[in-house]
């Protein structure tokens, strides 16, 4: 998802060239010309540095191809606006204003088209990602679940097992050892006392 920052300085340098383009086709006083060719000329910069940032990002062959007609359409309409500013120069401005309602709009619109199918399969490959991961998270939560409740089984079958020994090896069951003991701290000694007899030794 690095990429999508890239995509979107370059559709704001896109569209902002569009509108320094469109004013120039229509510029009736020649003396804006500079002014909106050298923000054309920082328009075109930016978009292109957000590609070449955008480049070394490329993985598939798919987004290969998205980002090579990306560049197709930016290089048409970098064409057309080339006509349009020198027919401007020229004092041709309805020549510049047909070429920008023309030949220049359909290279801004191919270009804005590769540009959201591009955005569209970032944010495709980002849900993909997403969904990975949250798989990921879900059979990791599984494993611990089972780990723990494996464990909690295991700790409560020793319990009981080691009671029982305990049990065997006393000779009685701690309830009647308890009765016992009450009733020889109450001064009844009359009390008989259940003992095992003892297993000889093998």
């Amino acid at each position: 998802m690095q990429g999508v920052g890239h995509i979107a300085a370059f559709r704001a340098a896109v569209v902002e060239s569009r509108d320094f383009e469109m004013k120039h086709s229509r510029a009736t006083d020649t003396s804006y010309h500079a002014e909106y060719e050298d923000k054309l000329a920082a328009s075109a910069k930016a978009a292109a540095a957000a590609l070449a940032a955008y480049e070394p990002l490329v993985q598939s062959d798919d987004e290969r191809k998205l980002f090579a007609a990306l560049g197709k359409g930016w290089a048409s309409y970098a064409d057309a606006q080339k006509k349009v500013v020198k027919l401007g120069r020229d004092k041709a401005q309805q020549d510049a204003a047909d070429i920008s309602d023309g030949l220049a709009s359909m290279g801004f619109d191919e270009t804005i088209s590769a540009l959201e199918a591009l955005n569209k399969y970032n944010f495709s490959g980002g849900e993909k990602a997403a969904e990975h991961v949250d798989g990921v998270y879900q059979k990791a939560r599984t494993l611990v679940i089972s780990l723990l409740a494996l464990t909690l089984v295991l700790g409560v079958s020793m319990s009981w097992l080691i009671t029982r020994r305990l049990i065997g090896q006393l000779g009685g069951e701690p309830g009647e050892a308890a009765e016992v003991a009450r009733a020889v701290a109450e001064g009844d000694l009359t009390t008989r006392i259940q003992v095992r007899p003892a297993t000889a030794p093998a």
